[in-house]
């Protein structure tokens, strides 16, 4: 296996297993969301994941001694910043979409990142799409449509739910650039763990409010820090170290497999079983999702072919 092969299978699990790590978000969020305001789940949530990414940067640098080659602080704590912003309004925008509909349609809203990760890409970094790619989404869109259609994942559809949950992808789809933009030049954990802190600041400055006993029900704290741990820590690492091996569009394709996991973890975890256009509608997502990759992997063994007859 060729060493940009290998690093692209890296990148592709990297992002895989951060949409997985969403989808499981997902779950504690909405718990969460039924125990108390929005705004008290979101510090909560950032809280939590700003303690476990401090942790995890604090040992990590004490084994490695610091950060890679080209990673300068300074570069840090300015992505940080612009992650910071855009943390605190993709979390509000999550928050007050899945107070109106269900954690699986919301999944699906925010899915619409990966147009905008692949405009951003194509304006901004130069990426090349390629035709695989927009098929690919379109074929994923098709299954996100069914998805979403009347019924148990979609009879509490909101308009306003739907507005602020595409708010919310436009955040993030803007992380997943900047991410891709400068990876090589930053310090991911410390970066991380910056921005969480930093989105914690800004919490308070706008809020203005000093949280007591009654705003922080137990149902809430709990569904909240879980939901920390398993997004903003764990899935936004993940997707961090994706951006080092593979173009943000494909960082942001993988994603689409986030609401076809979470129905799957939905019935696991609470027994709530698809209905028909849900599984439909998720198998034809996985199959838009596979047409790139398979694409791109054949591209490669065609150009390893080539190259070993020359």
């Amino acid at each position: 296996m060729s060493a940009d092969a290998a690093s692209t299978r890296r990148g592709m699990a990297w992002a895989f297993t951060g949409s997985a790590m969403a989808a499981a978000f997902m779950i504690p969020w909405k718990y969460a969301s039924g125990h108390g305001e929005p705004r008290m789940a979101v510090l909560v949530l950032l809280t939590t994941a700003a303690a476990l990414n401090t942790g995890l940067a604090l040992v990590t640098a004490r084994r490695r001694g610091g950060g890679g080659p080209g990673a300068s602080w300074a570069a840090t704590w300015g992505l940080a910043v612009a992650f910071a912003v855009l943390t605190l309004l993709g979390n509000r925008a999550s928050a007050e979409s899945v107070a109106l509909i269900s954690g699986a349609l919301l999944a699906v809203v925010q899915r619409c990142e990966v147009i905008l990760v692949a405009l951003m890409g194509a304006f901004f970094l130069r990426e090349h799409v390629r035709p695989p790619f927009w098929l690919g989404t379109l074929v994923a869109g098709a299954g996100l449509w069914i998805l979403q259609r009347p019924g148990p994942a979609g009879a509490d559809f909101e308009p306003m739910g739907a507005v602020w949950g595409l708010g919310s992808a436009a955040c993030f789809g803007a992380m997943v650039v900047l991410s891709r933009r400068y990876i090589t030049r930053v310090h991911v954990l410390p970066l991380n763990a910056i921005r969480l802190w930093m989105s914690v600041g800004l919490w308070f400055l706008m809020e203005r409010h000093l949280p007591t006993a009654d705003d922080l029900p137990v149902g809430l704290v709990l569904g909240a820090a879980l939901a920390g741990f398993f997004g903003p820590f764990l899935s936004r690492l993940s997707i961090l170290q994706s951006a080092r091996h593979v173009p943000a569009a494909s960082t942001a394709l993988a994603g689409l497999a986030t609401p076809a996991l979470t129905l799957l973890l939905a019935l696991v975890v609470l027994g709530n079983l698809p209905t028909r256009h849900e599984l439909l509608g998720g198998a034809i997502m996985l199959a838009g999702i596979a047409i790139p990759l398979t694409a791109t992997a054949r591209a490669r063994r065609i150009a390893a072919t080539s190259a070993a007859r020359s």
